[in-house]
């Protein structure tokens, strides 16, 4: 393709940009200039991006291979409620407060735009999960007794092995998304709060499971049975795992399958070395200079006049300049 430009538009670049290579989820706009719509996808709602992307996945291919079955009841499973508020056992609740409705809908749209980089910070805790659930709900507190209150809930899986035994402190995460992140919105005062608050699924609020008191039993019924088939998967999977650990023949072919991507690598390191040293050495090249002639108008402009390149057409770079002031 010809690196021209046409009708005064830049083509796109050949290669991918430094900043642009760690993205997880590249979708790119059919607009000029492209850019990733997915640029603010992190590693964290990717996994959960991809979980309901196969959970998607196997429900339309038992569709498609139970066709001859009720189409409603083939469909129930993909159009069900979410199953957020059962999936986890710890859940983070963001309150966002504030003293007047004008100014508590702005605060909320900043807040609600910075909640990824406290998804970001967390991921540095050892957790297995975080997932930010979208939706505002109602505030979950009623401390400070603002007029006006909105509240986005995190389920969050603590790293049993990366913990050791320890307690999950959130305090420093906590204080530096608040200087880092919500003290930059230009009208904060007062009156405008924001606070965190760790529930289990045993505290969190009716109104998270529906309207009325019907729904919100139907709910938590459906909830609990799915917590329980979790749990003793979950279980199924621990024993499993310890099972596997204390297996010598899975140990040692574990050990095997290690000990041959080792060696790969090992091998590969080889040839790179020994290709490089095929390689022939780059030819001398002259010595660069600093600036030519056409940059002497411009560092006139900037450099002092007892500076050498004030005065000074070329400069090898081999050439030492030394700096010395008029006493």
């Amino acid at each position: 393709m010809s690196r021209t430009r046409v009708d005064g538009v830049r083509p796109p670049p050949r290669h991918t940009p430094p900043a642009r290579r760690n993205n997880l989820m590249p979708i790119v706009t059919p607009a000029y200039p492209a850019m990733n719509s997915s640029a603010n996808v992190n590693a964290w709602s990717f996994a959960v991006l991809r979980d309901e992307f196969k959970r998607g996945s196997r429900i339309c291919e038992e569709i498609v291979e139970n066709a001859d079955e009720d189409p409603l009841k083939l469909w129930a499973p993909l159009l069900e409620r979410t199953d957020f508020f059962d999936k986890y056992d710890a859940y983070l609740a963001v309150n966002v407060l504030g003293g007047d409705e004008e100014s508590f809908n702005s605060f909320k749209g900043f807040l609600g735009s910075r909640l990824r980089k406290l998804v970001e910070r967390l991921g540095y805790l050892p957790l297995r999960a975080i997932h930010l659930f979208p939706e505002e709900f109602e505030r979950t507190t009623t401390e400070g007794l603002a007029d006006y209150g909105g509240c986005w809930f995190l389920g969050i899986k603590e790293d049993v092995t990366r913990m050791e035994g320890e307690t999950l402190i959130l305090t420093h995460t906590w204080t530096e998304f608040w200087t880092e992140d919500v003290c930059k919105y230009r009208d904060l005062d007062d009156d405008l709060d924001v606070r965190l608050e760790h529930l289990t699924w045993e505290q969190l609020p009716d109104f998270v499971f529906g309207d009325d008191q019907d729904e919100v039993a139907v709910a938590k019924e459906v909830a609990l049975e799915r917590r329980e088939v979790r749990h003793a998967r979950e279980a199924e999977e621990e024993e499993l795992l310890a099972v596997e650990e204390e297996n010598p023949a899975l140990k040692a072919l574990k050990e095997a399958e290690e000990n041959a991507d080792a060696g790969t690598l090992k091998r590969a390191r080889e040839e790179e070395a020994a290709e490089d040293e095929v390689k022939k050495p780059l030819a001398p090249t002259e010595a660069r200079t600093l600036h030519d002639d056409a940059d002497l108008p411009r560092l006139a402009a900037v450099l002092p006049p007892w500076h050498p390149l004030a005065t000074t057409s070329r400069v090898p770079r081999s050439k030492k300049v030394q700096l010395e002031l008029a006493s």
